[in-house]
């Protein structure tokens, strides 16, 4: 009875008590034969890393399907599970539309294993409703608290040997820690390149550098320069760094872009494959810009902290890799980097970290900065409470004229390696001391691994919208 008031509520339509009155029983009719597969997965060996299922094997399992505007064709967007022979229980963020999602431009597709591939087994059936958690509240807020939603089907689905009921557990049962659980599902469908964080030409970080110096030429073959071709001007002037994580993503800092939603996306452009800032070299690719989004909750500087400095840059064409261009990792979410551990920062930035007449670099630099620990830099003596626990502060304490990110930095990676050969973006340079080298100032960064949910719904909103 709790999940039919639930229900009501989060309907469009206003819940009304005397249609309780109407029955003098609400009876939901949830399935007695849920949770047993014709066809048993193969749950023997305990799989670490993944593996196939066996074909049919979690029968509950759906693809949730939407066809763009303009196309003819439906794309997998989110995993579900079927709990009843009319709903499929999924996550609220699935729908980034909110109340104003189609639901006829959704479908259920149940019976599958070969995502890409018809089958036999597969049946297909319409969406009637989507009801959202109306707490859920992301991406407007950053956290993803009540990320629950249920899809009511058209029409009733029926069970086969290839499409059964998953049960519900009941409301008073916790699990035990160490408890072992499967997950299941194809697998993130955006495309995250799996060749990330592997450079052809290997940087040169063996000699432990303390005033940073000029990278060996396209040894972080992931590092991007935004340019800005000024209102009146035919040329165009590097503002930023940043990060290629995907063909069509850049990753950077939201500060770069001081005009916000009225930012022209036409008058930026990516270049990758540099080395030499400003002499034009054999390897450079130029791409244009498609669209940028800064995190919605970034107010710099109408309020003076940094919080949510984080962009995407979409490229107007596919970025193709080469010896010179190659994508860095992102990290996992649940990744916290040890205080002392050492990450390399890149860029163009100042070299002479002067508070004034800032003059960028020529060719690449990079410098190696340790991690300083969060309660150490949230002192008074370092940044106070300016630090929140989404960023990273890294560099060397008590000690003045020691490498740091600097103007021209803004936006670039802090690269690291966490148990094996990758690179990976741990960090965005977001902001640092007047004259960039100041003691107990260390450079401070936007976590990138707090971001990871807005980035993946970032795309997801993109690919919906446009």
């Amino acid at each position: 009875m709790l999940l039919g008031l639930a229900l009501d509520r989060a309907s469009t339509h206003a819940f009304n008590p005397s249609r309780l009155q109407q029955h003098k029983v609400l009876h939901l009719d949830w399935p007695k034969d849920c949770g047993l597969a014709h066809f048993k997965p193969s749950t023997v060996e305990r799989i670490v890393s993944g593996n196939e299922a066996r074909p049919h094997s979690w029968p509950w399992q759906v693809s949730l399907q939407v066809r763009p505007r303009g196309s003819k064709h439906y794309v997998h967007v989110c995993g579900g599970t079927l709990i009843h022979k009319n709903w499929v229980l999924t996550a609220a963020h699935c729908f980034q539309k909110g109340k104003a999602e189609d639901a006829s431009s959704w479908r259920i597709v149940l019976g599958k294993h070969q995502l890409k591939r018809a089958e036999s087994a597969e049946r297909i059936f319409p969406v009637k409703r989507i009801y959202r958690h109306e707490h859920f509240r992301y991406p407007a807020h950053s956290e993803l608290d009540y990320d629950i939603a249920l899809v009511k089907a058209g029409t009733d689905i029926q069970t086969s040997n290839f499409i059964r009921y998953a049960c519900l557990p009941s409301k008073q049962i916790n699990l035990k820690p160490g408890h072992y659980c499967w997950v299941t599902g194809w697998g993130d469908t955006r495309d995250w390149p799996k060749d990330c964080g592997l450079a052809h030409f290997k940087p040169s970080t063996v000699e432990r550098i303390v005033s940073g110096n000029e990278a060996r030429p396209h040894s972080w073959p992931w590092q991007v320069s935004l340019q800005v071709r000024p209102r009146g001007s035919k040329h165009y002037v590097h503002v930023c760094g940043g990060t290629l994580i995907h063909k069509n993503w850049v990753l950077t800092a939201a500060h770069c872009f001081q005009k916000g939603k009225a930012e022209d996306a036409s008058s930026w452009r990516i270049v990758l494959g540099k080395h030499q800032l400003k002499r034009a070299e054999s390897a450079e690719r130029i791409f244009p810009v498609k669209r940028i989004y800064r995190h919605e909750h970034f107010r710099y500087p109408a309020h003076s902290e940094l919080d949510y400095d984080i962009a995407l840059v979409k490229a107007g064409t596919d970025i193709q890799t080469s010896n010179f261009i190659r994508y860095a990792c992102l990290p996992s979410k649940q990744i916290n980097l040890k205080p002392g551990h050492y990450c390399w920062v890149t860029g163009w930035g100042d070299t002479r970290g002067g508070k004034e007449n800032v003059s960028l670099a020529e060719a690449l630099n990079q410098a190696q900065l340790p991690i300083i620990d969060f309660k150490t830099c949230r002192q008074k003596k370092f940044w106070g409470d300016r630090v929140r626990d989404s960023m990273i502060c890294a560099g060397f304490r008590d000690r003045e004229g020691t490498p740091a990110a600097c103007q021209g930095d803004s936006g670039g990676p802090l690269l690291c390696q966490v148990g094996r050969d990758r690179w990976e973006v741990h960090g965005i340079v977001s902001f640092g001391p007047i004259g960039c080298t100041v003691e107990n100032k260390p450079s401070v960064f936007t976590r990138t691994a707090a971001y990871i949910p807005w980035i993946e719904a970032t795309r997801i909103r993109d690919f919906f919208l446009h």
